[in-house]
C-alpha cells in the first residue's frame, strides 16, 4: 500500500505505516477506526505473521479494526491483528436442520459402529465429537490401540495465577489392551513450550504402548507440529539438528520406532471435543469432573476408562 495516492475524485489520499503493513500491497480505501469492533466469533484461517509465516492456522475471528484488519484469536488463546489479505474462510458444513428425515436416518446407519466397520484412514482430521466416537469404538471393536493426548505449558498469565513454581503437564486416555490413562504434572527441566509439551505427551503414549508390547498405535492430538511431523516423518530431520528445540524427546520417539512401533495420527480440534478437553484439563492439572459429565453415556464402549482416569488424581 503506498504513503499516498489519488481517489476517484481526485483527493489525496494518505495511508498510516500501520495500513501499510497490515494491508499488504493492495490500493483500496480503507475505514481505519483506532478501536477494535467486537463481532460474533467464527473460524477462520490465518497466517500470524502476515507474509513471514508459510502455514496457515486455524484461529477464530473476533473483532476488526477498520475493513482491513480481523482481530484473531489463535488456538493457544493469543490475539493477532492480521490483514485480511492473509486469511482464508473455513467452509462449513451444511445446516444439519436442512436435511430431510431420510437423509438424517440414512447418515445414522452409515455412522453406527460395528466390528466389522472399517476404522477411519488416521489421515482424516476429526472435527466433532460423534466423529471422535465412531473412531474410538471402530478402533475398540478392532482391538486397535489409541491414546487421545495433550501437553501444556504455562505462559506469563497463567503463572501468575498460579503457586507452582513451574506450570507445565502432560496427559493421555485410551485403550491399549484396555482402558489406560496418564497424567504427569511438573515434572521436566529447563523451558518448557507448548510444542514441547505436547511433543512429550505423545511419546509418553508410545512408551505406555511398548510396555504393552502393542505394535500399532492410533495417535490423536490437536497439535499439528506433533501429527504432521510423525505422519510426514518430518521429526526424523530434527533428530541430529542442533537448532531444533527438544530434538531429545524425538531421538526418544524414534527408539520406539526403529523397536516396531507403528504409529498412525489423527489431528482434531482444539477445544471442540468434549474427549480432549478433558485430557487438557488433566495436562493443566485441573478439575476433571465438570468434563466427564459432558462425555456421553456409555463412553467406556470407546475404551474410555473413567475409573483410570480418576485415579491420576489419587
Amino acid at each position: 500500500m503506498p504513503a499516498a495516492w489519488t481517489d476517484e475524485e481526485g483527493n489525496l489520499k494518505r495511508s498510516t505505516p500501520a495500513q501499510r503493513y497490515f494491508v499488504n500491497d493492495e490500493v483500496r480505501p480503507s475505514r481505519w477506526n483506532n478501536e477494535v469492533v467486537d463481532c460474533s466469533p467464527s473460524q477462520i484461517y490465518f497466517k500470524p505473521r502476515g507474509h513471514l509465516s508459510k502455514m496457515f492456522e486455524l484461529g477464530s475471528k473476533v473483532g476488526e479494526l477498520g475493513d482491513s484488519i480481523y482481530l484473531i484469536q489463535d488456538q493457544r488463546g493469543e490475539n493477532h491483528l492480521v490483514s485480511r489479505n492473509f486469511t482464508k474462510a473455513v467452509i462449513s458444513r451444511a445446516d444439519p436442520s436442512m436435511e430431510s428425515t431420510d437423509s438424517i436416518e440414512a447418515r445414522r446407519r452409515e455412522t453406527k459402529p460395528s466390528a466389522e466397520q472399517e476404522i477411519p484412514e488416521a489421515s482424516s482430521s476429526i472435527t466433532t465429537d460423534e466423529e471422535l466416537y465412531m473412531l474410538l469404538e471402530a478402533l475398540v471393536n478392532g482391538d486397535k490401540a489409541f491414546m487421545v493426548v495433550d501437553g501444556s505449558a504455562s505462559n506469563k498469565k497463567e503463572l501468575e495465577k498460579s503457586t507452582e513454581e513451574k506450570y507445565h503437564g502432560v496427559a493421555g486416555v485410551g485403550f491399549v489392551n484396555a482402558p489406560v490413562a496418564f497424567r504427569k504434572r511438573n515434572f521436566l527441566r529447563g523451558r518448557t513450550t507448548a510444542p514441547r509439551m505436547e511433543a512429550v505427551a505423545a511419546l509418553e503414549a508410545c512408551a505406555i504402548a511398548m510396555d504393552a508390547r502393542v505394535k500399532d498405535l492410533t495417535l490423536i492430538s490437536d497439535c499439528e507440529y506433533v501429527v504432521k511431523g510423525i505422519r510426514n516423518n518430518t521429526y526424523k530431520e530434527w533428530l541430529n539438528d542442533k537448532s531444533t528445540p527438544h530434538s531429545s524427546t524425538w531421538k526418544e520417539l524414534d527408539k520406539h520406532v526403529k523397536r516396531g512401533l507403528n504409529i498412525e495420527t489423527i489431528h482434531i480440534t482444539a477445544h471442540s471435543i468434549s474427549l480432549h478437553n478433558l485430557v487438557d484439563a488433566m495436562a493443566r492439572g485441573e478439575d476433571i469432573e465438570g468434563w466427564i459429565v459432558k462425555l456421553k453415556p456409555g463412553v467406556e464402549k470407546c475404551g474410555v476408562g473413567l475409573e483410570e482416569i480418576r485415579a491420576c488424581y489419587k
